[in-house]
């Protein structure tokens, strides 16, 4: 039993990077009196080398849903492609852990509320655990992490 516990735990200590390609980037972790982004956060905890391509209201795809904001398949990821390509950034995927975040832009908060917008959780949850890790598997990519969406009905807007 011990070892199956420590297993995971001796896995883990084989990521050195953490590259996220969406995330709230607005959500915070305390310390010391200031509020650290989440993502600053974890990699200082565990001592992991940061490669931020996440921006702030991202959704995974404005084919999707359209948000006037870059997004996953249309500009993180060919970024991230782009600078791996062109050696602007070296990582080993077997010590590399690629994130992203489920959140409340990609149906829509309108779709979330009435289902007026095309985009259903369904084509959500497609793009962005299949066709994500799909696509980042072909690349290389052996360890991945979806986070999913907040309880909404904890939420001020949604509750």
């Amino acid at each position: 039993m011990f070892l199956l516990l420590t297993l995971p735990i001796l896995a883990l200590a084989q990521i050195k990077n953490l590259v996220n390609l969406r995330g709230q980037l607005d959500r915070c972790c305390f310390r010391q009196q200031r509020q650290i982004p989440w993502l600053v956060c974890t990699a200082q905890y565990a001592n992991l080398t940061l490669f931020p391509f996440a921006r702030f209201s991202a959704t995974c795809s404005n084919r999707i849903i359209y948000w006037p904001f870059p997004s996953v398949f249309e500009s993180q990821r060919p970024l991230y492609l782009a600078e791996n390509d062109n050696g602007s950034i070296v990582l080993d995927a077997r010590e590399t852990l690629y994130t992203q975040w489920i959140g409340t832009n990609d149906p829509g908060r309108y779709s979330i509320l009435t289902g007026s917008n095309d985009a259903s959780i369904v084509d959500v949850v497609k793009c962005m655990v299949v066709d994500w890790t799909k696509v980042l598997y072909k690349d290389g990519a052996r360890n991945s992490l979806v986070q999913n969406m907040i309880p909404l009905n904890s939420t001020i807007l949604y509750a």
